[in-house]
């Protein structure tokens, strides 16, 4: 049986908090009410959930989904909560209204479905992909577009270049690939942005080195991990991505077990000057400013703990005794201390939590 108009109303009036937010619940049950009843069903049990949030959001929830619904599918009007609340937490309440005020932006995530990979669909497995290649452990976020600040990697919501589901799902696997490699073979090693900016277009210099550090970081891919390699080969070959002939010397060089990031930049530098317009559908882009603050504070954190390290040795009266492994000069920060004094200031690992009113994770 359909909800009536007076059920929607008094449904509204509680989680929109009506009588102290004024806001007119009988003219959003009007909206509502021509809908057929499922939709009124799922609407309401997100209106409930945001509100327990951030009453406005539900409020411009339910103003603007209700004009998509002919042409976004229900799992992209889930996927604009779940993503309104994650801004919602991390930037403010005005950043979280602008996802729901252009909530047209993602009516194309709902076209591509049929064929793209989608970030919210894959990350799982997508973390544990890279938490099994070797070398320092990587977080996997969605951001905007694919790249890595040295800690994280962040891949755009959806990938829809091929023609189907698993062609995109292995775009992604070697957008991963490639900004795992990026920081497991030293690309962002020796401060690479200052070397960059010294250049009159500093943006052509950074394209070229990013250019030759995908060429290097392919070899190593190729060494290993082969199979997924001649994936990537196919990628190339699928979009018409070809390295210019004239490039062939520094591809022979760049590709050598013994090269380096060094290498790299010193073909840049050679190469400085052309105009680059070459991009391979999987190597993302560079924020190299990222990359240098991320690398900075965890310089410091790590200072910061060999100094603590070495106070306590230092203050230390007794023997050395057997000379046996003594765990607790290694002992972790308690986490009751997360949000007090200096371990806070210097970065504390956040993560996130699970809300039980909005049946779903809390951001950091």
């Amino acid at each position: 049986m359909n909800l009536t108009k007076q059920q929607i109303v008094e449904m509204l009036d509680e989680y929109l908090e009506a009588e102290f937010t004024f806001i007119r619940t009988d003219e959003l049950a009007a909206l509502l009410v021509p809908l057929e009843d499922r939709h009124n069903h799922f609407i309401l049990a997100w209106v409930k959930s945001l509100a327990s949030t951030q009453v406005e959001l539900a409020h411009q929830f339910i103003k603007n989904v209700i004009r998509v619904l002919d042409v976004m599918d229900r799992q992209t009007i889930e996927e604009v909560a779940v993503y309104t609340l994650d801004v919602y937490d991390t930037s403010g309440l005005h950043p979280a209204m602008e996802v729901i005020r252009n909530v047209d932006q993602y009516v194309e995530l709902s076209r591509v479905r049929q064929v793209g990979s989608v970030y919210s669909e894959v990350h799982g497995v997508l973390s544990t992909f890279v938490h099994g290649l070797s070398g320092r452990e990587l977080k996997i976020e969605q951001g905007e577009y694919a790249y890595t600040d040295s800690e994280t990697i962040y891949l755009p919501r959806v990938v829809s270049l091929f023609d189907t589901k698993e062609e995109n799902f292995n775009l992604y696997k070697a957008m991963v690939t490639m900004l795992w490699a990026q920081t497991r073979y030293g690309t962002f090693r020796g401060q690479p942005l200052q070397n960059l900016n010294r250049y009159e277009k500093p943006q052509q210099a950074i394209a070229l080195y990013h250019a030759m550090e995908t060429i290097r970081l392919e070899a190593c891919i190729e060494r290993e991990l082969p199979g997924l390699f001649r994936r990537m080969l196919e990628m190339k070959k699928a979009v018409g991505m070809v390295y210019p002939e004239h490039w062939q010397e520094a591809f022979t060089e760049l590709s050598a077990k013994s090269s380096s990031a060094s290498d790299s930049m010193q073909w840049m530098e050679k190469l400085y000057g052309e105009a680059l317009d070459l991009k391979t559908c999987y190597q993302g882009v560079f924020r190299l400013h990222e990359v240098e603050s991320v690398m900075s504070a965890r310089i410091e954190r790590e200072k910061a703990l060999l100094r603590v390290k070495l106070a306590e040795l230092i203050d230390e009266v007794t023997p050395a005794g057997d000379g046996e492994y003594d765990p607790s000069l290694f002992k972790e920060p308690d986490p009751d201390e997360v949000w007090q004094g200096t371990y806070h200031e210097e970065g504390a690992e956040l993560y996130d939590e699970w809300d039980v009113r909005r049946d779903h994770y809390r951001k950091s």
